[in-house]
């Protein structure tokens, strides 16, 4: 290991003859440092971030070059937009994506849930409106999931009504 390895304190590691230097200030470590600190922030903010956030991209200009994408993590606090700056890496900003989305999971399977409640309700409502309809049409009626009317009707219409469910057995 030389002067100018020590002063720049890199350690030096030895793999069978051969002496390796290792860059602490490599593009790697950096990444994977700046990923822990805002996976360390994130998690000790998951009441606010398990709801809302995302990771942005933006682009800038500067002197009419358009420079970009830089990454950023935007969310509300107290009705304030706040951001983490994440820089220009893009693998670092799918890293983290990929943690809100993990973190905000259950707000998006309720959320499918709540949808999915919506549009049987929807199709019930449908549905049972061309129950009514039908069944207006031979004389019946639709009270809530009851159908009323029957002592009303004679027995040929009874008989009529019932024919089509006859004859088919």
């Amino acid at each position: 290991m030389g002067r100018a390895d020590r002063a720049a304190g890199r350690p030096a590691r030895e793999y069978g003859r051969a002496l390796i230097l290792e860059n602490q200030q490599c593009v790697d470590q950096e990444l994977l440092r700046k990923f822990e600190s805002v996976r360390q922030w994130i998690l000790g903010h998951g009441a606010l971030l398990g709801k809302q956030g995302r990771v942005v991209e933006a682009w800038r200009t500067y002197h009419g070059r358009r420079l970009g994408p830089y990454f950023r993590v935007a969310y509300r606090e107290h009705g304030r937009q706040r951001s983490i700056y994440l820089g220009k890496s893009a693998d670092l900003a799918d890293r983290v994506c990929a943690l809100l989305q993990n973190c905000q999971a259950h707000v998006h399977q309720k959320r499918a849930w709540q949808q999915l409640r919506e549009q049987v309700q929807s199709e019930l409502v449908s549905n049972k409106a061309t129950w009514r309809d039908e069944l207006t049409k031979v004389g019946l009626t639709l009270k809530g999931s009851e159908v009323r009317g029957w002592r009303a009707l004679t027995f040929a219409s009874k008989a009529k009504l019932l024919r089509p469910v006859l004859t088919t057995k």
